[in-house]
């Protein structure tokens, strides 16, 4: 209401897009569409390029929550060929991620590993430890759903120290269950606004 209040279409295109992830979250589906819509809306309207590939990758996530695959995959795709060309390492990094989802919900485990390591990689670049854990421990649950799991400790172990480090008792507890038979490992990389 603030943003609306003193007019900042940014600010408010990045609210709903919180707000939409939380609905999301929520399972407020039909909710979250909404408020996913007019934040993607607002981003097209003002010709903010990034804001655009973060809302298709948030209205992606709504879409395999709602099992409409084939949407999901063309609005992922999008996402991660728009932060590609820019060479915006973050957004690609999610954006694969996201991807990774993506296969998992097509059982394609094999997929989703492959997306992230290639997420790991571009998210590496950006130096953000915390983010660098958390797609460690997807990646080690993921080899385990893989049937990988000799794959999983070092992956563990990394994010372990790292979270140790940064003193992020959540992440360390996630490591715990990463890479254990019967863990999930679909967190997905949701992205912010």
């Amino acid at each position: 209401e603030l943003t609306r209040a003193i007019g900042d279409e940014r600010a408010i295109a990045h609210a709903r897009g919180r707000l939409g992830n939380l609905a999301t979250a929520a399972g407020e589906l039909a909710q979250a569409r909404d408020l996913l819509e007019e934040g993607l809306a607002i981003r097209r309207r003002i010709g903010d390029s990034r804001g655009t590939g973060l809302a298709e990758g948030n209205l992606g996530n709504l879409a395999i929550a709602e099992g409409d695959l084939a949407r999901a995959q063309a609005l992922l795709d999008d996402s991660a060929t728009a932060f590609g060309r820019r060479g915006d390492m973050w957004g690609l990094g999610s954006a694969l991620g996201n991807l990774a989802s993506l296969a998992l919900a097509n059982g394609d485990v094999g997929a989703a590993l492959r997306l992230l390591q290639e997420s790991l990689v571009a998210i590496r670049i950006t130096g953000r430890a915390r983010w660098i854990a958390w797609t460690l421990v997807q990646l080690a649950a993921v080899a385990t759903l893989d049937g990988q799991q000799e794959h999983t400790e070092n992956p563990r172990d990394e994010a372990l120290a790292i979270f140790r480090r940064l003193g992020d008792e959540d992440g360390e507890a996630a490591c715990l269950t990463a890479g254990v038979p019967g863990s999930d490992g679909r967190n997905r990389h949701e992205l912010p606004g």
